[in-house]
C-alpha cells in the first residue's frame, strides 16, 4: 500500500456483511443447482477427470485475471477485487487482503479483476482524484494492465506446449488415405499414401496444418501443393471445393487410421459397430473376439493359394504402408471370411489371438434405383482420357445406360439401365444394371479377369437438346482401383476409382424385385423417395430409430452408405407418386449372395499418430513457440472464414460446455492431451478476448490506441454505446455457443439412448 495515500475504505462488499444463512436463503437456487451437479459428477462421470479438468480451465482463467491483477499492481493501481467466476461468491469463499478482495464466484464463466476508476463507457465517476485510480494512469501503463490477460494466456499456452512436447507430442501426419469422391483431391488423382510436403506457405506440414490454409482461401483461389507418392514428387494447384450444404471448404481428404483397434479408458464401447461382421467375430481358438486396445498384425493373404494368414511387409520409409496392405487385403476378399491375428493390449508378449471375420452381407430393400449424371473424373484417368462430359452446373453429364465387360471364357456380360430390347446373343449375358451395385460388380469382375482389361460404356449425352448414344472404351486402372474413397456427405457420389469416374445415384426407383420386403411395403417403379427414417439396433440388441432425413433428387448413395454402415433393419419411406405422398415401412433383408465391396467390416481403429518429441528444452522452446503462432495464426484465419461465408460458425464455433466436456473426455484419456487441449483453449481465449470488441479486452485497447492519437479520450456518449453495442454482441455470442452446445450434448445423448 502507498503511504503517501489514505485510501477510502471500501468495506461494503455484501458477500463480507452477510451471514451463512442469510447467503443460503438469497442464493438457494444455485447451491441446489450446484449440489445436483455435485450428485450428476459423483453418480454419472469420473470424479478424478472432472477434477483435472475443472482445475485446468479453472487456471486458464486464474491466470488470465492474474495477469491483469499483477500488471496493476506493477503501475501501482488499486485493485478492489479479484474474481474467478461471476455474481455473488460462494460461501466461504470470499475474503479481504489488505485493499482487495478475493472471492470464488457463482457463475464459473470466466472471471475479473475490479480496479479503482475501471468503468466501462464511463469517462467521470469514481477515483477521479485518486493518483491510484486506474483512468489516472497513463495511456501506456492502462494498456500494459488491459494487454497483461491475453499475454498470461498466451505465455501460459507457449509453455503448455513446451511442457507437452518434451514428453512427446501426438500428431497427424500429412498423409492422405481417404479421399472423398467428386472432391478436390479425388479429381486430382491423388493415390492413398500420398504425403503432402508443401501446402499453400506450410512446409512439411502436419495434418492439422491444412485445415488453415484450406480455410483461408477464396473462392476461386488455388493452393500451391507439392505431393509424395512412393518417392515420386508432382506439383498441383488445386482449389478447395465448398460443396452444396459443406460447412467449410475442403480438399475433401481424411489421415491414415493405425492397425490398433479403439482404446479409451473410460468408455466400454467396443470397437466394431453393432450389427457388424466385426460384431460377430469370435476367436479362433474359442472365447471373446475383438477387443480394445487390440493390434492388428495379421490376416487372411489373397496372394496366398491356400488363403493362408501372413503379417504385413513392414517399411521403415512407409509407417503407413502396413494400414494401406490391410485395407487392399479387405478389398480383394470382400465376399470371404477371413482370419485376423491380434495382440492383445493386456497381453501383448502372448502369442497374437486368431479371430474368424465373417464377410459383410449387404442389407437389401429389393429396389433398384435410377442411374444418374457424371458429376466428376479424375486428371489423367481413363474417363478423362475419353472425354467423359461430366456435370456442369446446370448443364447436364453423360449418363451411363450400358456397361459391357469381357469376361475371362471370353464371354460377355452387359449391365443395362431401364429395360434392355437388346436381342438374344450367344455367350452374351444381359443384366440389369443397378448404380449401387455397379462398383462392386465391376471389381468382382476384375478379379476374376487376368491381363488388360477394358470396360465399354454407352452414354447418353445431350447434344444440341437431343440425347444421343455414345460409346466409350475405358481401360481398367487396378491401382486407381484400392484408391480409398468414402461416402461421408449426402451430396458425395458413387465412384468407380479405377475408371475415374463418379456419379450420382437418383433417388427415383427403376424397378422393385419381386418376393422383396419393397414389393411387400407397395413400392413401385417410378417412386421417388423423398425422406427416410431408419432404425438399427445398438449394443444391447435395441432398436432405435433415428429422425426424417430430407433427401435431394441427386441423395441416394449417401443413404443407401448409412444403410449398410450402420445395418439398417427397419426404413419407413416417404415418396411422390405421382403427385400423391405416400409413408410406408420396409424392413430390410440380409442379401446372402452380395457382400460389401471395400468393406471395414466395421472395426473402429485409431488414429495413425507420429510422436514429435523434443531432445531438449532448447528445441521444446522453439517448437512451442513455432505451434504457438501456427494456432493464433489458425484462429485468424477461421474467424475471417466465418466472417466471408467460407466456413459455417454452426458447425466449427464451440462453448464453454463443449469444452468442459472436450477437457473431461481427454483427462480420462491422458493428461497429456489434456495439458494439450488446455493450450488450445488458452491460445483461443487470448486470440477471442483481444478481438476489437467494447467490453473485450481488444476493445478497450482500441479505446486507448484512440485515446493515444487524439490526446483525448472518445466521447462518453460514443464510448457508452459502443460498449452496450459490443456487450449485446457478446452476450448474443455467449447465448448462440452455449446453446449449440447443449444442442450437441441432447442430440449425442439422444442417439446413444
Amino acid at each position: 500500500m502507498d503511504p503517501t495515500v489514505t485510501p477510502t475504505p471500501h468495506n461494503n462488499d455484501a458477500s463480507l456483511q452477510e451471514t451463512p444463512a442469510s447467503w443460503f436463503k438469497q442464493n438457494a437456487l444455485n447451491v441446489i443447482i450446484g449440489v445436483a451437479l455435485l450428485v450428476v459428477v459423483l453418480r454419472y462421470l469420473h470424479p478424478i477427470d472432472c477434477l483435472m479438468a475443472a482445475a485446468g480451465l479453472t487456471l486458464i482463467i486464474f491466470l488470465h485475471e492474474l495477469g491483469h491483477f499483477a500488471a496493476a499492481k506493477l503501475c501501482n493501481v488499486r485493485v478492489e477485487t479479484f474474481s474467478i467466476g461471476f455474481g455473488p461468491a460462494l460461501p466461504f469463499c470470499s475474503y479481504k487482503l489488505g485493499e482487495t478482495t478475493y472471492k470464488l464466484a457463482v457463475v464459473p464463466l470466466g472471471g475479473y479483476v475490479k480496479m479503482l476508476g475501471q468503468e466501462d463507457g464511463v469517462i467521470d465517476g469514481e477515483g477521479d482524484d485518486d493518483p491510484r485510480s486506474f483512468k489516472n494512469q497513463s495511456v501506456g501503463e492502462r494498456m500494459f494492465i488491459i494487454s497483461a490477460g491475453v499475454i498470461m494466456n498466451l505465455i501460459l499456452g507457449s509453455v503448455l506446449f513446451v511442457i507437452v512436447y518434451m514428453h512427446g507430442l501426438e500428431e497427424k501426419p500429412a498423409v492422405i488415405a481417404y479421399s472423398e469422391p467428386g472432391g478436390t483431391a479425388w479429381r486430382h488423382g491423388i493415390a492413398s499414401g500420398t504425403e503432402i510436403k508443401k501446402i499453400g506457405n506450410q512446409v512439411n506440414p502436419w495434418f492439422d496444418d491444412i485445415r488453415p490454409e484450406v480455410w483461408g482461401t477464396n473462392k476461386g483461389d488455388q493452393l500451391h501443393m507439392i505431393l509424395n507418392y512412393k518417392g515420386q514428387q508432382r506439383e498441383i494447384q488445386a482449389e478447395p471445393l465448398l460443396g452444396e450444404g459443406a460447412p467449410f471448404p475442403m480438399l475433401g481428404i481424411l489421415p491414415p487410421e493405425s492397425l490398433v483397434l479403439l482404446n479409451t479408458r473410460r468408455m466400454e464401447t467396443p470397437p466394431y459397430r453393432p450389427g457388424s461382421a466385426a460384431a460377430s467375430a469370435n476367436a479362433k481358438q474359442g472365447g471373446a473376439g475383438f477387443e480394445q486396445g487390440d493390434r492388428i498384425v495379421a490376416m487372411t493373404d489373397p496372394d496366398s493359394p491356400t488363403r493362408a494368414v501372413t503379417y504385413f511387409a513392414s517399411s521403415s520409409m512407409d509407417p503407413s504402408g502396413e494400414y494401406f496392405q490391410y485395407q487392399r487385403r479387405l478389398a480383394r476378399l470382400s465376399a470371404e471370411t477371413i482370419v485376423v491375428l491380434v495382440r492383445r493390449m493386456n497381453t501383448p508378449n502372448d502369442p497374437p489371438t486368431e479371430i474368424v471375420v465373417p464377410p459383410s452381407i449387404r442389407k437389401e430393400l429389393g429396389i433398384r434405383m435410377r442411374m444418374g449424371p457424371i458429376v466428376a473424373t479424375r486428371t489423367d484417368s481413363a474417363a478423362e482420357k475419353a472425354a467423359i462430359q461430366v456435370k456442369d452446373g446446370t448443364n447436364p453429364g453423360d449418363r451411363v445406360v450400358e456397361v459391357e465387360v469381357v469376361n475371362a471364357d471370353r464371354s460377355s456380360t452387359v449391365y443395362v439401365a431401364g429395360k434392355s430390347d437388346a436381342p438374344a446373343v450367344a455367350n452374351r449375358t444381359v443384366l440389369p444394371l443397378d448404380p449401387i451395385r455397379l462398383p462392386m460388380e465391376l471389381n468382382r469382375w476384375a478379379d476374376r479377369t487376368p491381363g488388360e482389361k477394358i470396360v465399354k460404356l454407352t452414354l447418353l449425352r445431350e447434344v444440341d437438346h437431343t440425347e444421343k448414344r455414345v460409346v466409350a472404351e475405358l481401360k481398367w486402372d487396378e491401382n486407381a482401383r484400392f484408391d480409398l474413397t468414402g461416402i461421408g456427405a449426402a451430396n458425395t457420389p458413387l465412384p468407380i476409382n479405377a475408371l475415374g469416374l463418379a456419379y450420382q445415384v437418383q433417388a427415383v426407383i427403376d424397378a422393385v424385385s419381386p418376393g422383396t420386403p419393397a414389393l411387400a411395403a407397395s413400392l413401385l417403379a417410378n417412386d421417388t423417395i423423398e425422406a427416410v427414417k431408419l432404425s438399427a439396433r445398438d449394443y444391447a440388441g435395441k432398436l432405435n430409430s433415428g429422425g426424417w432425413q430430407e433427401i435431394k433428387p441427386h441423395q441416394w448413395a449417401a443413404i443407401d452408405a448409412i444403410i449398410q454402415r450402420d445395418a439398417v433393419e427397419e426404413c419407413e419411406i416417404r415418396v411422390n407418386r405421382a403427385g400423391e405422398k405416400l409413408t410406408m415401412t420396409v424392413v430390410t433383408a440380409n442379401d446372402s449372395v452380395d457382400p460389401m465391396a471395400n468393406d471395414d467390416r466395421g472395426l473402429y481403429l485409431m488414429p495413425d499418430f507420429r510422436i514429435q518429441k523434443a531432445n531438449d528444452i532448447g528445441e521444446a522452446l522453439s517448437m512451442g513457440g513455432r505451434r504457438t503462432m501456427r494456432m493464433i495464426k489458425g484462429i485468424y484465419i477461421n474467424l475471417y472464414a466465418m466472417i466471408f461465408g467460407r466456413v459455417s460458425a454452426l458447425q466449427t464455433l464451440s462453448g464453454p460446455i463443449n469444452l468442459a466436456r472436450m477437457s473431461y473426455l481427454l483427462a480420462g484419456e491422458s493428461p497429456w492431451r489434456l495439458l494439450l487441449m488446455l493450450a488450445l483453449i488458452s491460445i483461443n481465449l487470448a486470440v477471442v478476448n483481444f478481438l476489437p470488441i467494447p467490453v473485450l479486452d481488444g476493445g478497450h485497447v482500441m479505446f486507448l490506441f484512440y485515446e493515444w492519437i487524439r490526446g483525448k479520450p472518445a466521447p462518453e456518449r460514443v464510448q457508452t454505446w459502443l460498449t452496450l453495442a459490443g456487450l449485446a454482441v457478446v452476450l448474443t455470442m455467449m447465448a448462440f455457443v452455449v446453446g449449440l452446445d447443449i444442442y450437441r450434448l441432447v442430440t449425442t445423448w439422444i442417439g446413444r439412448i
